[in-house]
């Protein structure tokens, strides 16, 4: 397709240098000025197309200006809408941005006490660990100087046991020399310038069988002392008790009485039967029901009404051990109690008294029956001044010591110190003592 054109050239009268051109094209009509001339069109000019067609130019001028008013506004329209679409952004983007700065804030401080509260817990399990070590170290350093106190204690007890033992042993085999060498000077004497080898009792007794009943009496008296030695030797050199305990009745058939009294020499031992108890306030024993009772209502609650006699046998077993300690001989039971008596020493025994009453605790108890014989604790020992509680007393007949009261075969033993501080006693059994 070809396009036709025309071009129309304008001058100005006043101005040669201002020109308005109009150049026409078949699809198109080009306006341009030179210089600074506005370029106005009046409704009054028509202009004739070559063709024969009239256009209105202002027609068509107005109509692009109505557009472009239109245009004008809807882009203001738009701009305007994009202006408040981006303030709202701006406004949700700072909104979302605090937020965001407060929960980082938020976080932040968080993190921060944490970490505070962390450092916290470390340093104070720190301390605790400390505070524990220094703890077990201290309770360790007084635990190792206790032991070692106690090391040294039980070594130095052990020790002076020892040497005690070894100086008990020479002296007490000292003393079996000298009283073997004594009785062999007797012996030796007896059958010296006899006419045959007196070597056993029955020789000399065979000898001797013509004299005086002196002479025989003599005999006897001597034979109780060998079998006395033979006793106290084989206690010697057996495995019997530590510390040479004998039975009462063999302490009291070894001692040399000196004006009807004297301290006992060697230690001691009385087996008790210790299931029932003698009242002094009734002068009888309380039987098995009332003594269970009273065991019952000492034992501070340990037993009660229902408690069965087993029960209470092991009580009453386990207080007296606990209250006696080492004086307990291996072996004994509640029927058959035996104790130890270390400090014989303190132990005096009077015969051939006359109206002479039993001790309680430094009185002597006038409302009781008179005694001829009466073995009693001394508070000080080899003082015979000091008598404090008699332990056994009774009738005497020559050598024979009767125990008084008795009771069903055993003789009542009085405690040094009584029982719950009165003068109750115990079974013993001993009902008699015989005097060397």
């Amino acid at each position: 397709m070809s396009f036709k054109s025309h071009s129309l050239n304008l001058w100005a009268v006043e101005d040669s240098q201002t020109k308005f051109d109009c150049d026409a094209h078949s699809d198109r009509v080009d306006f341009t000025t030179t210089g600074s001339q506005p370029l106005k069109i009046h409704p009054a000019l028509h202009l004739v197309h070559s063709g024969g067609d009239i256009t209105d130019v202002a027609q068509k001028l107005k109509v692009i200006e109505a557009d472009i008013t239109s245009n004008s506004g809807i882009a203001s329209n738009g701009i305007l809408a994009v202006q408040n679409d981006l303030d709202n952004y701006k406004t949700a983007n700072n909104s979302s941005v605090g937020t965001l700065q407060a929960s980082l804030a938020t976080e932040t401080a968080q993190r921060i006490q944490g970490q505070a509260d962390d450092a916290t817990a470390r340093a104070s399990d720190k301390s605790e660990v400390v505070a524990l070590v220094t703890a077990e170290e201290t309770r360790a350093t007084t635990a190792e100087g206790v032991l070692t106190t106690a090391v040294s204690t039980e070594a130095s007890r052990a020790s002076a046991a020892e040497a005690s033992l070894t100086a008990s042993i020479a002296s007490v085999s000292s003393s079996l020399t000298s009283a073997i060498n004594v009785e062999k000077g007797r012996i030796d004497d007896l059958v010296s310038n006899a006419s045959v080898d007196l070597d056993t009792l029955k020789e000399i007794s065979d000898a001797y069988s013509n004299v005086d009943s002196n002479t025989l009496n003599q005999i006897a008296d001597m034979t109780l002392t060998i079998n006395t030695l033979v006793q106290r030797v084989n206690a010697l050199t057996s495995s019997g008790d530590p510390d040479f305990v004998v039975a009462l009745s063999t302490a009291i058939a070894e001692l040399d009485l000196i004006s009807n009294k004297g301290f006992l020499t060697q230690s001691f031992s009385i087996n008790y039967d210790m299931r029932d108890m003698y009242s002094s306030a009734t002068s009888a024993m309380l039987g098995w029901a009332t003594y269970k009772a009273v065991i019952i209502a000492t034992s501070s609650g340990i037993l009660t009404g229902s408690s069965t006699d087993a029960e209470v046998e092991t009580y009453l077993k386990g207080a007296l051990d606990a209250t006696f300690g080492a004086s307990v001989l291996a072996g004994s039971t509640l029927a058959d109690y035996r104790l130890k008596y270390s400090d014989h020493t303190h132990y005096l025994l009077e015969t051939g008294l006359s109206g002479a009453k039993p001790y309680f605790k430094g009185v002597e108890q006038t409302a009781l029956p008179a005694c001829d014989w009466r073995l009693s604790y001394c508070s000080v020992a080899g003082d015979d001044t000091s008598v404090y509680s008699t332990i056994l007393s009774g009738s005497q007949s020559d050598k024979v010591l009767t125990v008084t009261p008795t009771n069903g075969g055993y003789g009542i033993e009085f405690p040094v110190n009584g029982v719950s501080g009165n003068r109750d006693g115990y079974l013993s059994t001993y009902t008699q003592l015989t005097l060397k």
